[in-house]
């Protein structure tokens, strides 16, 4: 992807900065995994009473435009479901900035990971193949929040669920109890249709230098531990490499699963991905949006479509607010229902 990724970092870094919307709150914390030895930098948005302090308009070149919410202020006194927020390959815990505050204005906390090595300012070659790293990042968030004496009073650990988009859609479904076979992936990526999949745009290339079976046998250390039974539902957007489960690696999935798909998505195409889960999850819902893969990503800037095209450039059909608030029709009721 030729993107100028130093104007991105500013982008994401400049629009988080950013107060303006009574009742989100958002605030940093880093986490510190020293068995993996990685720091995860998280990101947290909340309901709060406090009020948004007055804020003077800059002249900035954003990429995606901001999601306004107050910086640190202080958690509404009452316990919250709380939503673990996986981003995609590549991308960062501030592109889905929309979805997190949507679901912070309606009653949730939201928790949104850097994946140590799969984002745009870290990325490390294996670890944009090491996917069963994710889900014990999501693991050891949670874990570590429901000990924070700072955010374990306002969250309710019996209702806990988790949103991922793209890889951060894999990333889900293996936290809920799916397991990938690495050989099955392996054998899909060498096909036709397997290699334009794998040839992601965040990182070109990429299987020409590993295949996914080089690391399966760090994969089968971890591959029963990456279930976390804390979790009550789930909601995969665009999920990916479909193609390295089967229906005996997805019976394992025992709660409520909600499949948002993209009929124009050309990253993880729906019928190898968002349908198949679908198909061998048992009870998941399927629910398609004419729409595109990055269309889930944050609202761009008439400057982000001229120097990000690749994740701003939707097509003319598609309006990419619109399909946020229809993909917030689906998401916001589901876990309502499923974490009251």
């Amino acid at each position: 992807m030729k993107l100028n990724f130093a104007l991105l970092i500013f982008s994401l870094i400049s629009f988080v900065a950013d107060s303006g919307a009574q009742g989100i709150g958002q605030t940093t914390i880093t986490f510190v995994d020293e068995f993996r030895s990685r720091k995860l930098v998280t990101e947290l948005w909340y309901p709060t009473s406090d009020q948004p302090a007055p804020t003077e308009s800059e002249a900035r070149r954003d990429v995606f435009k901001p999601y306004h919410a107050i910086r640190d202020a202080k958690p509404t006194e009452k316990k919250f479901p709380l939503i673990l927020l996986s981003h995609g390959t590549g991308g960062g815990r501030l592109t889905l900035s929309w979805l997190a505050t949507a679901l912070a204005k309606e009653g949730f906390i939201v928790a949104a990971v850097d994946h140590w090595g799969n984002t745009f300012d870290n990325p490390i070659p294996e670890y944009f193949i090491k996917f069963w790293e994710r889900p014990q990042d999501l693991s050891f968030i949670l874990t570590n929040l429901l000990k924070d004496s700072n955010w374990s009073a306002f969250i309710d650990e019996q209702r806990v669920g988790a949103v991922g988009f793209s890889l951060g859609g894999y990333t889900v479904i293996s936290s809920a109890g799916g397991k990938m076979d690495c050989r099955l992936l392996t054998t899909f990526t060498e096909t036709e249709e397997g290699k334009k999949e794998a040839n992601i745009p965040e990182m070109p290339g990429l299987l020409e230098r590993f295949k996914v079976s080089d690391f399966s046998k760090d994969y089968d250390v971890v591959k029963e531990k990456l279930h976390d039974s804390r979790l009550k539902c789930i909601v995969a957007i665009c999920p990916a490499i479909g193609q390295g489960f089967d229906k005996n690696g997805l019976s394992g999935i025992k709660i409520p699963v909600l499949i948002v798909g993209a009929q124009m998505d050309s990253i993880a195409p729906v019928k190898t991905n968002a349908s198949y889960y679908a198909q061998y999850v048992s009870g998941a819902r399927l629910e398609l949006l004419n729409a595109g893969h990055y269309t889930f990503l944050n609202e761009c800037t008439d400057f982000g479509r001229q120097v990000a095209s690749v994740i701003c450039s939707d097509g003319e059909s598609i309006d990419r607010h619109v399909i946020h608030d229809k993909a917030l029709q689906l998401v916001i009721p589901f876990l309502k229902y499923q974490l009251k």
